[in-house]
């Protein structure tokens, strides 16, 4: 699968949005959003990256694990 998902409706560059994904899920499913806002925005790039985990729920991905909330984690990352 990729690691991220791109689209510019143009090929001149003025402005970057990236566009990041909730738990479970992946780039692939907000980059359409880019596809609709670059009617307003058309000389954006917009990039979906997947987030660096796989899900262990979920058939997506996760930008950190949920499973363990301990304050230990918590507040060490």
């Amino acid at each position: 699968m990729k690691n991220h998902y791109s689209f510019c409706a143009s090929s001149e560059i003025d402005s970057i949005a990236m566009l990041l994904h909730g738990w479970g899920a992946s780039g692939d499913n907000l980059i359409s959003l880019g596809k609709e806002m670059s009617e307003f925005l058309p000389r954006t790039l917009f990039i979906a990256p997947n987030a660096p985990y796989n899900c262990w729920q979920f058939d997506g991905y996760e930008w950190f694990s949920i499973a363990d909330r301990s304050d230990q984690v918590m507040f060490n990352g």
